[in-house]
């Protein structure tokens, strides 16, 4: 079991990559006055990149990557399929107003950033932080941490221009998120539905972004308080899964 220093110092070095990444394609993008498909793509190299570089020296270090979750999910199902559908139902609400008409080449940059992020961003938050605490501590201590983290970087949206409301706002949710999504990540041992879902969201919000500011914190808001009642029941039937594991266990010792 790896010490409290060696965890926060691996957790430091994760969480300064993909920023630095972010940062980085962020930076280029506003200094050269980017915009439209131009801008989506060079984005897409460096999120990609920051993606890569995280499985590449997870494949060298252990010569595979099923240690940072890219395994085949563990299902059951109806009832797995049940267990996702309140986040891809959270998900295609945000093109509920319709998708957006542009061009093909930004619809296509934006496919290809979208999923860009949903591989770095789980990678980062589920495959290592998340799967690196949750072998060395305790399940609620994992996704406490990883979710905390995962919250906490959407404070980088008001350098983006957001205003301070819009942005507490989405730290929320991505808190409420990132609690979910490590619970899939735990119970379904893989982080492929993770990139799915979080792919599928942050997609659906772009190509249904054609509504004014107060719709759109309308909408949040009801997404953060879809996400935060199936947070609360989540963490409900993972108490209960844990007490009767523990009295089981207790039989059998």
């Amino acid at each position: 079991m790896k010490t409290t220093k060696r965890l926060i110092y691996e957790t430091f070095c994760a969480m300064l990559t993909i920023i630095f990444f972010f940062f980085i394609q962020g930076s280029i993008v506003v200094i050269q006055g980017m915009e439209g498909a131009e801008a989506k793509w060079t984005q897409s190299i460096f999120i990609w990149a920051s993606a890569m570089i995280a499985i590449l020296f997870f494949f060298v270090k252990n010569k595979n990557v099923s240690c940072i979750g890219y395994a085949r999910p563990k299902w059951n199902a109806l009832r797995s399929l049940l267990f996702l559908l309140p986040l891809i139902l959270v998900a295609l609400s945000g093109c509920i107003n319709g998708a957006s008409s542009s061009n093909r080449s930004l619809f296509f940059s934006n496919l290809v950033l979208t999923l860009g992020i949903g591989f770095a961003e789980e990678t980062y938050f589920r495959g290592i932080i998340l799967k690196n605490w949750y072998e060395n501590r305790s399940e609620k201590k994992a996704v406490i941490v990883s979710a905390l983290l995962f919250g906490g970087t959407h404070l980088m949206n008001v350098l983006g221009g957001a205003s301070l409301g819009t942005t507490i706002l989405q730290i929320f949710f991505a808190l409420f998120y990132g609690v979910i999504m490590a619970i899939i990540f735990i119970r379904l041992e893989s982080i492929y539905p993770c990139i799915f879902l979080h792919f599928l969201h942050d997609f659906c919000s772009w190509i249904g972004n054609d509504v004014d500011s107060n719709m759109e914190i309308v909408l949040v808001t009801i997404q953060t308080i879809v996400l935060l009642a199936y947070m609360i029941y989540l963490i409900r039937v993972e108490a209960k899964n844990h007490s009767a594991k523990t009295c089981v266990d207790k039989m059998i010792s």
